[in-house]
This record gives C-alpha cells, sequence and structure tokens, in this order.
C-alpha cells in the first residue's frame, strides 16, 4: 500500500511454516529522501485458544469468552493465549493444557498489547500500557511502537502466531526469543524451506 500524501509505502505478507505457524512479514519505508517519524500498532486480531470450538464461538459465545486468559512471558514478547479450564458444563476438574502464541521481531520499543481495548486511544493519538494479563476478552496479540524511516533506511518486522503448543514448546520459544538475531534468521530459513517444499 502506497499513500502518496503520507509519503510511505506500507507491503507485508503471509506464509505458514511447520516451525513457527503463521508468519507475517511486514516493510515500512519512506518515499522521499526525509526520514519520517511513524507511530504504528500492528499485530493478529481475534486469536483465540485451543479447546473453544466453532460451536462455542456459534452458540455460546459469551461463555467461551469468561473461560479465555492471555499473558505476555515477563520479560518477553511472548504472548500466551489459553483457557482457565476446559469449558464444560460437568462438575469435575479439566484442565486446558494447550495454547496459542504469538510473538514479534523488529520492534526497537515495542509495547504489547492482547486486546483491542486500547485501539481508539491509539487512535486518538495517546499512549497505550503493555497489557500483562487480559481476561474475558478475545485475544490479540498489537505491538505498539515508533521509528524514523527513510527510502535508504526502510523499517521491517514479524509477527508469527501459532496453536496447540504445550508447556515444552512455549518454554523452548520463550528461550528463542532471548537471541533475536538468531531467531529471526531461523523464521526466514523456515518460510523459504516451506516455500521451496511446495
Amino acid at each position: 500500500e502506497t499513500n502518496l500524501d503520507l509519503g510511505l509505502r506500507f507491503s507485508w505478507s503471509i506464509c505458514s511454516c511447520a516451525p513457527f505457524g503463521l508468519v507475517r512479514s511486514c516493510r515500512l519505508e519512506a518515499l522521499g529522501d526525509r526520514p519520517v517519524r511513524v507511530r504504528y500498532l500492528d499485530g493478529w486480531h481475534q486469536l483465540i485458544a485451543p479447546g473453544i470450538t466453532t460451536a462455542h464461538t456459534n452458540n455460546i459465545s459469551f461463555l467461551a469468552l469468561a473461560y479465555l486468559r492471555h499473558d505476555l512471558q515477563p520479560g518477553s514478547q511472548l504472548g500466551i493465549f489459553t483457557l482457565n479450564a476446559a469449558i464444560s458444563d460437568r462438575p469435575y476438574a479439566a484442565e486446558s493444557l494447550r495454547a496459542a502464541a504469538a510473538w514479534s521481531l523488529g520492534h526497537r520499543r515495542p509495547t504489547v498489547l492482547l486486546s483491542t481495548l486500547q485501539l481508539d486511544a491509539f487512535r486518538r493519538g495517546q499512549r497505550v500500557q503493555a497489557e500483562r494479563e487480559v481476561r474475558g476478552e478475545y485475544g490479540a496479540y498489537l505491538v505498539a511502537d515508533e521509528v524514523r524511516v527513510s527510502a535508504r533506511r526502510p523499517h521491517s518486522w514479524l509477527t508469527v502466531a501459532d496453536t496447540w503448543l504445550d508447556h515444552a514448546a512455549l518454554v523452548d520459544l520463550d528461550a528463542r526469543l532471548r537471541a533475536p538475531a538468531r531467531l529471526w534468521r531461523e523464521v526466514k530459513s523456515a518460510v523459504t524451506a516451506n516455500t521451496e517444499n511446495v
């Protein structure tokens, strides 16, 4: 998308790869010679935890919402989307042991939102606050940041989402996020391999 009034071009692509799930690659660049300062917010909307079926969303969506819980891993950009318990109308404990996850690379000073509750504030130019835990709302993984871009120095980032992850996969992913440059290369390599194997 090219916006001549703002002097900016935004491009993105989405693909999948087995190790990481859905990968959204984004690039923002200025069209003119002068740098442009840009405040942006980008990511995924309506992330749903494993265990919520189409029947839940069609018939008892308010009940399903009550079970949803979204957490931002401390010291990380890893968002975890899960259920407090398996949805059931029977009087027994039913743990929910799988989760969806989302994360992003390439932002300088990211503020991560786990819901869409602050979108209007962002649109009004107000600062948004990082969300560490959100319950009872549809999930989102949105990153707000500010950057200076120019024709010679575009800004690129990745936003990734996957589902049906167990505890071991989440721990491994959190550890990988501690080395962002290496993880970026791993994602790009996995996407290339996925494309070549099609």
